[in-house]
């Protein structure tokens, strides 16, 4: 009789365990970018997402980088979202195709980069709070990000 109830606590928990993954490996979070306003059609976006830390430039501290071939003045790209929450995007348009941001003497961009929510960025870099959004479990996220060029 113990032998038996051992067993079916045992496939009881299994079960659980089983569809607990299940459900876990079935959110789909996604976020439908529309970038707009690029100015040259040649060169590469540079998109991170990220959570609080290392926004907008750390780049290691992200929670994804990809790059993306720019074909087009609107551009619509789809990332996938780890698990849900609180994040920003930044966006550089590498023209150059040298991964990364390039600047005049005075630190001025000569390409041009986005943020999510489109903040004003003329003079800095945006913070967190005016850049992020929020992604739910099974949520397909639509933004704009307008390039923003000097």
């Amino acid at each position: 009789m113990m032998k038996t109830m051992t067993r079916f606590t045992l496939i009881y928990f299994l079960i659980i365990f089983q569809n607990a993954i299940a459900q876990k490996m079935d959110t789909n979070q996604t976020i439908e970018l529309n970038v707009t306003d690029i100015k040259q059609i040649k060169g590469q976006l540079l998109i991170s997402l990220h959570n609080k830390d290392g926004f907008p430039d750390q780049e290691k501290k992200s929670v994804l980088n990809t790059k993306v071939k720019v074909n087009n003045a609107n551009m619509k790209i789809t990332l996938k979202v780890p698990k849900s929450g609180f994040y920003a995007i930044s966006l550089v348009h590498d023209e150059n195709e040298n991964n990364q941001l390039d600047k005049n003497y005075l630190g001025i961009p000569k390409e041009g980069y986005g943020f999510s929510n489109n903040p004003s960025a003329r003079f800095g870099a945006p913070s967190f709070k005016e850049s992020q959004f929020e992604v739910k479990d099974n949520e397909v996220k639509k933004l704009v990000i307008k390039i923003i060029y000097w």
